[in-house]
């Protein structure tokens, strides 16, 4: 009958441990939230040893609760049949040692507390109160600096949180212990999120935004090499905090107001721009470059053969190294023409081209863009857009003897072709009068046609120097310096 007994008592047991009021054999475990019972608020568990009589209560709050150690009381008491049993007062009670194991309470999640057993004619009552979390949820979230501009680079941006309250009335801040803070979308430009999780006795969420700007186009700039008419295009090449738009040119001469697709062609100085556009993290941006198309002139020098003649339809700039001169006048009694030095190659004008130095070439002529230039000139040197002969020509100039250039000197001719963008010179005579052969090149009143020096040295015209200012014994082919005057020897 006894052991009967004692079997039904551990049954009972068993089936109070299924409940909010939890007992192994004389324990019973009473779990609350905030002062009231709720067996909800958290899980109690619980083991004796056998030996030590020692109780380990394994205690975690439900989520959106915590606990602290103050919040785990046992009591060794009398009550019921048991008292009468074991003769002691109806509704006695003592407080055990409850000791916490572990250094820091983990609020939220599982804790283990111990204390001893009493003797077997008492029962024990813990007590595990429970609280309710404070939800952050609507909390107001300050930042450090807020105003501060964040500029796109690549990597992720922080914003200090300098201080959270619950909501905008309250006047003390939560802890740092209290929250946490995490940051999401805080790379590409737009706006980040800075969240805020409670901790410990708080729980919920809550968020606040910073601009992460959009990152300008700065150093940039566009380049294009200058090309002659007739060549292939040059390509811009853009350099420089480019983003990563898509980049487009547009061009414009150096005079107009818009820019178009369409890659210029003809003679001028023009403006190239980049244009690259907005994307999801980089402003667009603009740079603009000059460049310029020219014009190569079709001649050639040696260091013996300096003068070239030149006829085109556009203004051009004077090349480097050379001296244009316009021809302006007749001197048939010395056979020579006279020469005006100018600034710039006219359009539609036949010129002289001088190289007195022997510059290399190729020649290029850019765009002149200057003030026109009036001169004297009359109309013996004419100018050629297509090659002509020279029959054609003397045909078309009735009554007149034509001279084309070579070696440094007019010289009359009756036959070949004049070639495109060229020149010659067309001389009337009057009735009777013999043609010279040739007609040399007056600059000032320096000629620059042939001579025979060995005659004019043994007249004492002195010595020779080249044009670099070098003294010459025996001279042989090109130009050179006799008393102050230019000679050419063939």
């Amino acid at each position: 009958m006894k052991q009967m007994k004692k079997n039904l008592m551990a049954l009972v047991a068993m089936l109070l441990a299924a409940t909010g009021l939890w007992a192994a054999g004389t324990m019973t475990i009473v779990k609350q939230l905030d002062g009231v019972v709720n067996d909800a608020a958290g899980t109690v568990t619980q083991s004796i040893s056998e030996a030590s009589g020692l109780c380990t209560l394994t205690v975690t709050p439900a989520e959106g609760n915590y606990v602290t150690a103050e919040d785990v009381t046992a009591e060794k008491t009398v009550d019921g049949s048991g008292a009468n049993a074991r003769r002691r007062a109806p509704g006695m009670s003592e407080p055990l040692d409850v000791t916490f194991s572990g250094e820091t309470v983990n609020l939220t999640g599982a804790n283990t507390f111990t204390f001893q057993m009493p003797a077997a004619e008492y029962d024990v009552e813990v007590v595990v109160n429970f609280h309710a979390r404070t939800s952050i949820a609507g909390a107001v979230i300050n930042l450090l600096q807020p105003d501060m501009p964040f500029i796109y680079n690549g990597e992720e941006q922080f914003i200090e949180v300098s201080s959270v309250v619950l909501n905008p009335e309250a006047t003390t801040a939560l802890g740092e212990d209290d929250y946490s803070v995490t940051y999401e979308n805080n790379i590409n430009a737009g706006e980040a999120t800075v969240k805020v999780t409670g901790e410990g006795f708080y729980t919920g969420e809550a968020t606040t935004t910073f601009t992460i700007q959009k990152a300008p186009l700065y150093d940039m700039t566009v380049t294009i090499d200058d090309w002659g008419i007739g060549e292939t295009p040059s390509t811009p090449v853009v350099e420089g905090n480019l983003g990563e738009g898509a980049v487009t040119f547009t061009y414009r001469g150096i005079n107009e107001d818009m820019f178009s697709a369409t890659v210029p062609s003809t003679l001028g100085t023009y403006q190239v721009m980049a244009t690259v556009a907005e994307t999801t993290n980089y402003e667009a941006g603009e740079a603009t470059g000059e460049f310029s198309i020219y014009r190569s002139l079709p001649v050639s020098f040696s260091e013996t053969v300096q003068w070239a003649t030149y006829y085109g339809s556009e203004d051009l700039n004077v090349p480097s190294g050379l001296i244009v001169y316009a021809v302006t006048g007749l001197n048939q009694d010395a056979n020579e023409v006279s020469v005006q030095e100018l600034r710039y190659i006219p359009a539609n004008t036949p010129v002289l081209l001088a190289n007195l130095k022997f510059v290399e070439g190729p020649f290029i002529a850019y765009a002149y863009d200057g003030d026109p230039m009036e001169y004297e000139t009359g109309d013996l040197l004419k100018g050629l857009s297509a090659a002509t002969s020279v029959a054609a020509v003397a045909k078309a100039e009735e009554n007149a003897v034509i001279y084309v250039l070579y070696n440094n000197e007019f010289v009359k001719t009756t036959s070949g072709t004049i070639p495109a963008n060229r020149c010659y010179l067309s001389i009337p005579l009057s009735q009777g009068q013999v043609a010279p052969a040739r007609l040399g090149i007056v600059i000032g009143d320096e000629t620059t046609g042939i001579e025979n020096l060995t005659p004019a040295l043994s007249k004492g015209k002195g010595a020779i120097y080249n044009l670099n200012g070098q003294r010459i014994a025996t001279p042989r082919k090109g130009l050179y310096i006799v008393n102050g005057k230019k000679v050419v020897v063939k």
